[in-house]
């Protein structure tokens, strides 16, 4: 389990996993910010402020009206600030992570999303905003689900190349790197929540899976990246990026080191 940064080294040099916990939602904080203490002593190091839908710390990114942070989110923003518990604003509304931007005394993430400039999608972020995110010394980490980084049924390495590029460009190497957003390294470690056989765009009350514009886009096992199926291929994304031209330094800040950056930054 990692908590600080000597961790995620510590089992690097061990050839071992380091597993960093966070949430996606923050519902399980509730109206109370002592919860946040709670699960900060469990382990918890990173929190998405809102998932797709709207919580009472903001919009998420598929709201029809998108607004920013609440009261109660700018207080979760300072709790999470003291604690050193990392900001992710990937499924936030484009609000909710100005807002971020503007309270937080730390830098935020966007630990799994796709540039908006490439690809329409409501999980996509601007350029301003991933702009801004790099400037005051956060991180953006890129997908590689194929609807958020290609308008069309199937998407390649390639798709994603242009997408980690297009980053690097707009905010520099520094700040860019990978996030999945696959779970199971392998046969056996998917996801246990079951998939609908449809995605609805807004499902209150239960798990949603909002944000996908094709009717194809389904985070089945079977529905990956031309080229990435799980973690095993994980290698596959190093010879792209390094075919695409990006040298030994530029990989090592892409494929972990970057992240590890900010993860001491924020965590210790």
């Amino acid at each position: 389990l990692v908590r600080k940064s000597m961790d995620i080294e510590k089992a690097y040099k061990e050839k071992k996993h380091g597993l960093v916990l966070d949430f996606q939602d923050t519902v399980a904080f509730e109206d109370d910010l002592d919860r946040i203490n709670l699960f900060y002593n469990l382990g918890v190091r990173m929190v998405q402020l809102t998932y797709n839908l709207r919580n009472l710390v903001g919009d998420g990114c598929t709201e029809t009206y998108q607004s920013g942070l609440s009261t109660f989110g700018q207080d979760v923003v300072r709790r999470l600030n003291n604690l050193g518990i990392l900001i992710d604003v990937s499924h936030c509304s484009e609000q909710v992570a100005w807002d971020a931007l503007e309270i937080s005394k730390t830098p935020i993430v966007v630990s799994h999303s796709c540039s908006a400039a490439l690809c329409r999608h409501d999980r996509a972020k601007s350029d301003e905003l991933a702009k801004t995110i790099a400037e005051h010394g956060g991180f953006f980490g890129v997908v590689i689900i194929p609807g958020f980084i290609q308008e069309a049924k199937e998407a390649t390495l390639e798709d994603f190349c242009r997408h980690v590029e297009h980053l690097v460009r707009v905010i520099g190497i520094d700040h860019v790197g990978i996030g999945t957003d696959k779970t199971g390294p392998g046969p056996g470690t998917e996801s246990r929540i079951p998939y609908p056989e449809t995605m609805p765009r807004r499902s209150l009350g239960v798990f949603d899976w909002s944000g996908f514009r094709l009717e194809e886009h389904r985070l089945t096992p079977e529905y990956h990246l031309k080229g990435y199926e799980d973690f095993r291929d994980w290698p596959n994304l190093t010879v792209a990026l390094a075919q695409w031209g990006f040298n030994e330094e530029e990989l090592r800040k892409l494929l972990g080191l970057n992240f590890l950056r900010i993860f001491k930054e924020i965590c210790g």
